[in-house]
Order: structure tokens, then C-alpha cells, then sequence
């Protein structure tokens, strides 16, 4: 024990000098020497005396996650079998055969496949329940779990059973070098540009570079750039993006953290493509990081007019060091600054509060009103404002499934374009919410639930009552917003029949924000009006 003991300090104390840690030169440095000690006697305590067998590997794991969730959500231990995740986020590609995944009360279901994919080529579709993958059956598994099945090399065969319409179906599909268009589509309405980017990988700003070229081959005259639930990625390609439309030498991003190697200012490297094209920018809450700096970059400047909803406000930067035997640590370093000097982190996690008490005012270029502390605020709110319970069945997997079912007895050759698409059969919808469970999984019907455990009559009916009443009110909602929960449903359908390009253009002719987009730069004097330009 004392030659372990030994042993372990000087391996400790080695690691630490090898990595530039300055040895007991801060009085934190011997209390943390001694901690160290006292885990692991415990640890090699616990793995010799305990009763029963200990599985050491987990109970470390659970340790380092533990200490890590009294920081924030962003800095985490990353063991080998989840480093392909990290190269999924940066490289924009992946070993698999092109599908996503949803996990619907413990069963497995295909809810997204990449056009051109090899399950697309096995005749993979959505809505598929997978039932085995090589032969091992998945039913209750975790999504780790389920991702190592159904990892393989490049080129290996993947075996699964999927079951559609009731019958099991044996298909077999080969991993492939997976490509995650960064740009899933582009278009032209009228003369307006639109360029959807779902993620900021290493490859974004080129690919975004070359789409807004060839779109003004075609004389825009002016551009919608949607970043709606874009989580982020990489700094540089943000960066990139933002230098496309204003002049080289402008400070797009600062970092500041507590070492000094943390700080940097990033500013644009290179010549613009275009400084004067009117811009419209769609954000929502589920715009994060790069997304965010963008959008706010380009309001701070004056250089477009945002729409939609505050964004997720993620302001804190993450570096990824290793943590030896193949595994590493992603770790929050710094804050992010925009060029106005507003932060746009939105919660406070070292007091366990959101910023919104200091929120804190900042200005543009041309001195409009900007704040601190909340994400980005568009320009232009447009909030949903749909009642919790249709946010509920929009955020729900109730209309998946619903089309699982319609789909069923559905000719997909009916809809020959994606602006073809029409959905009539409300009241058959309508009927699968009665037996689907939704209404009975909805948060207050089992809230309500929970008070029936009264012996008193009385009581008893007085809740019935309130249930039913509150299930007429959804239903009465359901109806009022009737054309929203269509749309939602012809997104699915579209999703099925054009893949993910399909779904983004389907919006093209629905959505609210690209027609508010459209109307504001097709009148170029409130355009000016927003950003305060003054008018030629």
C-alpha cells in the first residue's frame, strides 16, 4: 500500500510538472495534492475491502461527471467510445449507412434518411421501427447502446430488421463515409437569396463562400440567411462567414478567460464578398454559439436585420484537451464578447441564475439599443405564441407516429413537388389523438391524476369534472389552431417523400419568418429604418 501510495504521488506530481503546472507555487496546490490522495485511498479501499465485486472504471466515471455537473452543461469528460461524436461535430461526415434516429418509449424508429444514402439504397424508410441490428435485439436499449451496434468500418455490411405496416423486413445496408450538407438548401424567391445552414463544421464557410456566389450569378437583390436551430460548431468558420459582408480588419469575436493564453480577438482576414446586399438573418431559441455570433456580429454592425426569436445565448468557448488513454475533456476557458462588448451568455451557471437580473445595455454602430445577458434579440420578434399544449404535440413525437399510420394507406405518388403537398384528413388525425395517449400524457391531465387519490366521493367527481374540462379545452385548441397542426403534418410528409432538402423547401412556402424576411427586404426603405441607415 505505501509503495502504491508512493507511487501514485509521484505519478501525479510528474504529470503536473510535465504539463506546466507550477508545483506548490499556490497555497490551492498542497489541498489539492492531498484530495487527490484521499480519492484515490478510497477508491483502492473500496476495490480491495468492499463486500461486493466494484466496477472501478464506472465508479471514477460517475466521480469525474459528478464534479463536472457543478460547473456547466459544455464542460465534460469525453471516454473513447464517444470520440467520434466530437469528429462528427467538427468534420461534418461520418462512418454509417445516413439515418436518424428517434426513440419513442423505448423502441427505435427511422425518422430521418440522407438523400442519396446507402439506407435510402436499401430501401430504409422513415417511420421504420428497427427491431434488431446484427441480430441483436434493441428494444430498451440506451442511444449508446445503440450507436456501438450500430458502428462498424467503412464499408462493412450492417444487418438489421425493421418492421413497417406490421410485417418484419430483413435489409441488409453498408457503412459509408456519411457526408452532413452544411448547406442543405439554397434558393432563389423572386429575387431574394436563401441559404440554410444547419451547422458551422470545417467546411461551412467555404460551402457557404461558393452558394452565396452562385446565387448572385442569378442578381439577387437581397439575401435571407436562416440559421434556426443551428447549434453552433466551429469559431473560425463564424468568423469566415461574417467576413463574407464586412470589410477586412473588423473584430468579429473577442475571448477573455482567466489565462491569458485563453484571450484572443478574432477579426476578419480577408476582402468581402459583398457589403452592400440587404441582409435578413432568422434566428430562434435553438440558435446557438456560432450562430449567435454571427447574427450578433452582423446586428452589431448594422450589416443585417434579424428575425425571429431570442436566441439560445451561448456565449462560453470550450477547448478539448487530452485526459490520457485515448479519452479527452472539453472545458469552458472563456466568454465570448461581439464587437458592441455585450456578452450573449444567457445563464449564469457559477450562481445558478439566469443573466436577465443585469441585463445591460449596449449600442450598434449607428447606436441602436443592443442588450447583455439574454442571447440575441431580433430585430423583429416573431414569436409562435401557440398554447403549451399544441407546443407540446409540435414538440412531441404524436405526429411521427400519426404519419407512421397514415402513410400506410398513402400513394406517395400523389404529391409529384414538394409545393404539392396537401393534407385534408384532419379528422382522422383527430381520431389517433383520442387513442394515441396524448391527451393522457399531457403534464397537467396527470397532474390532475395525482389528486385522485381521495376517498372522498365528493372530491373524486369534482376531479373528473376538472379532466374532462381541461381535455375539452385542448380539443377546442386543437381545432382553433387547426392550419398550424396541418403544416405540421405536411412537414412530415415531406420529410418522408423529399428527405431533409424536402422539409426546408416545404417551408419555403409556409413559413411566417421568411415571408416577414421577404416583405422587409423588398421594401428597402423600412429595411433602412431598422438598422437606422440613412437613405441615399
Amino acid at each position: 500500500m505505501k509503495k502504491n501510495k508512493i507511487f501514485i504521488l509521484i505519478l501525479l506530481s510528474t504529470t503536473l510538472l510535465l504539463s506546466g503546472y507550477k508545483f506548490l507555487d499556490d497555497p490551492d496546490d498542497f489541498e489539492f495534492i492531498k484530495n487527490m490522495e484521499i480519492f484515490y485511498n478510497v477508491v483502492n479501499n473500496l476495490r480491495n475491502y468492499y463486500v461486493d465485486d466494484i466496477d472501478s472504471r464506472s465508479l471514477i466515471t460517475d466521480a469525474i461527471n459528478n464534479t463536472l455537473e457543478e460547473l456547466d452543461p459544455y464542460t465534460v469528460y469525453i471516454p473513447e467510445s464517444q470520440i467520434e461524436s466530437i469528429r462528427l461535430s467538427t468534420e461534418a461526415s461520418y462512418i454509417g449507412i445516413g439515418i436518424t434516429i428517434a426513440r419513442i418509449n423505448g423502441r427505435f424508429y427511422i425518422s430521418e434518411i440522407l438523400k442519396n444514402s446507402s439506407a435510402e439504397k436499401s430501401g430504409l424508410k422513415v417511420g421504420d421501427e428497427i427491431i434488431t441490428v446484427s441480430g441483436h435485439k434493441i428494444n430498451n436499449l440506451s442511444y449508446d447502446d445503440f450507436h456501438d451496434l450500430m458502428a462498424g468500418e467503412n464499408g462493412s455490411e450492417l444487418g438489421m430488421q425493421i418492421k413497417r405496416n406490421g410485417k418484419i423486413i430483413n435489409i441488409s445496408a453498408q457503412r459509408q463515409k456519411q457526408d452532413i450538407g452544411v448547406v442543405t438548401l439554397h434558393d432563389k424567391i423572386d429575387d431574394i437569396g436563401y441559404i440554410k445552414l444547419e451547422m458551422f463544421s470545417n467546411n461551412s464557410a467555404k460551402e457557404f463562400k461558393k452558394t452565396l456566389l452562385d446565387l448572385k450569378k442569378e442578381n439577387i437583390k437581397g439575401l435571407i440567411i436562416d440559421l434556426r436551430d443551428n447549434p453552433g460548431g466551429l469559431l473560425d468558420q463564424a468568423v469566415k462567414i461574417v467576413n463574407l459582408f464586412i470589410p477586412k480588419g473588423k473584430v468579429v469575436v473577442t475571448a477573455n478567460g482567466k489565462q491569458d493564453v485563453m484571450n484572443d480577438i478574432f477579426m476578419t482576414q480577408n476582402k468581402p464578398i459583398d457589403t452592400k446586399i440587404p441582409i435578413v438573418i432568422l434566428i430562434n431559441r435553438n440558435s446557438a454559439s456560432a450562430s449567435e455570433i454571427v447574427s450578433g456580429s452582423l446586428q452589431d454592425y448594422d450589416r443585417a436585420v434579424l428575425i425571429g426569436e431570442t436566441s439560445f445565448g451561448k456565449g462560453l468557448v470550450q477547448r478539448i484537451y487530452d485526459a490520457g488513454y485515448n479519452s479527452k475533456i472539453k472545458i469552458t476557458v472563456a466568454k465570448y464578447y461581439i464587437p458592441s462588448g455585450r456578452c450573449i451568455q444567457a445563464i449564469d451557471y457559477k450562481n445558478h441564475k439566469t443573466n436577465t437580473d443585469t441585463i445591460t445595455k449596449f449600442y450598434t454602430a449607428n447606436g441602436r439599443i443592443v442588450y447583455q445577458g439574454r442571447g440575441i434579440t431580433p430585430d423583429i420578434l416573431l414569436n409562435d405564441n401557440l398554447p403549451k399544449a399544441i407546443k407540446t404535440l409540435q414538440d412531441s413525437m404524436y405526429i411521427f407516429l400519426f404519419c407512421n399510420q397514415y402513410f400506410k394507406q398513402l400513394d406517395t405518388n400523389t404529391f409529384k413537388s414538394v409545393d404539392k403537398i396537401k393534407f385534408s384528413d384532419f379528422d382522422s388525425f383527430l381520431k389517433f389523438l383520442d387513442t394515441s395517449g396524448f391527451y393522457e400524457n399531457l403534464r397537467a391531465i396527470k397532474q390532475i391524476d395525482s389528486l385522485e387519490n381521495f376517498n372522498n366521493p365528493n372530491i373524486s367527481n369534482q376531479i373528473s369534472k376538472l379532466k374532462e374540462t381541461y381535455q375539452i379545452e385542448i380539443k377546442n385548441q386543437i381545432n382553433t389552431y387547426k392550419d398550424q397542426i396541418i403544416i405540421m403534418i405536411e412537414k412530415e410528409i415531406a420529410n418522408r417523400i423529399f428527405h431533409h432538402e424536402g422539409l426546408i423547401k416545404f417551408s419555403l412556402y409556409h413559413d411566417k419568418e421568411i415571408k416577414k424576411a421577404i416583405e422587409i427586404l423588398n421594401n428597402q426603405e423600412k429595411y433602412k429604418k431598422i438598422l437606422q441607415v440613412a437613405s441615399n
